[in-house]
C-alpha cells in the first residue's frame, strides 16, 4: 500500500494485470490532496481464468464427439447403408464423414476376397 501527499501521483505501466481502488480525499483548506490506492497482482489468477476457460471449451469439444460418435446407427441389413436423422440413407463412409470428420479409406477384407475375386485371393493366398 502506498500513502502519497501531494499534486501529483504518476504510476509508472506495469506489466502485470491489477486491480486499483482509488480514492481521493480533500482536507477542509484543500490545500493538500490524499491519494489512496491499493494494488494487487492478479496475474496468476487471469491465467488460473483463462487455463480453465480452455479446459472447459476442450472438455465441451470432447463430449460434444463423444455424443455423435455414440449414437445407435439405423444400419441396413442387406447393403449396409445408414440412416440419418432426415430419413434418408446414405453410404456409411459417406454417413461418417458428415457426421464425424471422419475420412474412411476403402479395402476388401480376405473373406470378401475369396467370395468375389476367387482367382485373386488364389493368387495372393496360394497356401490355402
Amino acid at each position: 500500500m502506498w500513502i502519497w501527499l501531494g499534486k501529483d501521483l504518476e504510476f509508472e505501466r506495469m506489466q502485470a494485470d491489477l486491480r486499483r481502488a482509488q480514492a481521493l480525499l480533500e482536507d477542509e483548506i484543500k490545500c493538500a490532496k490524499l491519494i489512496f490506492c491499493i494494488c494487487r497482482d492478479i496475474t496468476s489468477r487471469k491465467k488460473a481464468e483463462k487455463e480453465r476457460e480452455d479446459l472447459i471449451k476442450r472438455l465441451q469439444e470432447s463430449l460434444a464427439e463423444i455424443r455423435t460418435l455414440r449414437k445407435i446407427l439405423p444400419l441396413c441389413s442387406f447393403c449396409k447403408k445408414v440412416r440419418d436423422d432426415k430419413g434418408y440413407w446414405e453410404q456409411v463412409d459417406v454417413y461418417l464423414h458428415k457426421h464425424s470428420s471422419v475420412d474412411v479409406s476403402h479395402g476388401i477384407c480376405p473373406e470378401c476376397m475369396k467370395k468375389h475375386y476367387p482367382d485373386e485371393y488364389r493368387a495372393m493366398y496360394p497356401d490355402e
